[in-house]
């Protein structure tokens, strides 16, 4: 898969459950390692620069808690 997002733009995964969308974004945000392939954001590897890449990206999962 490639994907590219524009600065300041807002992009969503939207498809069925279980089709790989959190398992795609924990990859991402270097939550999760991938069994092959490379992972790019930004031009960093998630995988060892994961404090940097989310530092940078925003990300709002479906059932974050929030406070009141």
């Amino acid at each position: 898969m490639s994907l590219s997002v524009e600065r300041g733009h807002t992009f969503a995964f939207l498809s069925r459950n279980g089709e790989g969308k959190t398992t795609a974004i924990r990859m991402l945000l270097g939550l999760l390692s991938q069994d092959e392939g490379a992972v790019r954001v930004l031009g960093l590897n998630p995988a060892k620069d994961s404090l940097t890449v989310r530092a940078r990206v925003g990300y709002l999962a479906e059932d974050q808690i929030m406070y009141g």
